[in-house]
């Protein structure tokens, strides 16, 4: 296993047999006043609208994640997101199984997930 994988499953507390998703290859876009702003006002009213994390229902919200991510059309409208704890938010985010989970309660919209 590599260095990088160790060492995200560490900072997640995920299993070693929970299969990542593959990483973007898209350029980053360098970033504006207008889309700072924008990213801190949605941020804002999510942890607001949700201040425990609508995964698990237990630890307070400090992420605020996109349902629809911006990369694929989404927006900063606070109704295209969840409030979710870090652990959460790593979880539906690296994984394959969270991907699936985060499906089946409405917190992303995508194509379908090829098969573990």
């Amino acid at each position: 296993m590599s260095l990088k994988r160790t060492a995200l499953l560490r900072r997640t507390g995920l299993s070693p047999g929970t299969k990542p998703l593959r990483r973007s290859t898209k350029p980053i876009r360098a970033s504006t006043p207008e889309h700072r702003a924008s990213s801190r006002a949605f941020r804002q009213a999510v942890l607001l609208r949700d201040p425990v994390c609508r995964l698990c229902g237990v630890a307070p919200s400090v992420d605020a994640h996109h349902i629809l991510p911006k990369g694929r059309g989404g927006s900063d409208n606070p109704e295209n997101g969840a409030g979710l704890d870090r652990k959460c938010h790593d979880y539906i985010t690296h994984t394959v199984q969270g991907q699936r989970l985060a499906r089946s309660l409405g917190l992303t919209i995508g194509k379908e997930l090829p098969s573990p």
